[in-house]
This record gives structure tokens, sequence and C-alpha cells, in this order.
């Protein structure tokens, strides 16, 4: 529900930006286990179209982009923070 239903409607700036801060912060946690790591499957499915969307903020758009580059990668970052 936090990102909105179908790939055409826009969710809110602020849940887009709470589930990427929830990703960054426990997203590797979340992947080691088999049953959670298939919903997330479904989250970051989302995530994709959401990072296609004009209608989404650049800011928000490269935010969820990061998002899905830190999780291709394994959880581990580009740099360090």
């Amino acid at each position: 529900e936090l990102l909105g239903h179908d790939g055409k409607s826009c969710p809110d700036e602020e849940n887009v930006e709470a589930i990427c801060h929830f990703f960054n912060t426990i997203g590797k946690q979340l992947d080691e286990s088999p049953k959670s790591r298939r919903i997330n499957d479904m989250y970051f499915s989302r995530l994709k179209e959401l990072s296609k969307n004009s209608q989404l903020a650049a800011r928000l758009r490269f935010m969820v982009l990061n998002v899905l580059d830190l999780r291709a990668n394994n959880w581990v970052p580009r740099r360090e923070e």
C-alpha cells in the first residue's frame, strides 16, 4: 500500500522516501530469509516500476535507483558513507 497498487499511480513522496530508508537500513537482514526475500521481490518489482515513473520527483527516482543498485550489489554500498 505504501507504494501504490498499480504502475500508473504515483505514491506519496514521503512513502517512497520511507521505504527507501527502510531497505537501506534492514534490507540485507530481510533478504537473508527465503520467505521475506520473496516478499521483498514484490516490493522491488514495484520499486523498479517507480524508478521509471516520470511523475515521481527525480530526487526520489534516484533514491529508488540507489536502493535497487544496493540490493543488486548484495547490499554492499558503492562507497562508504
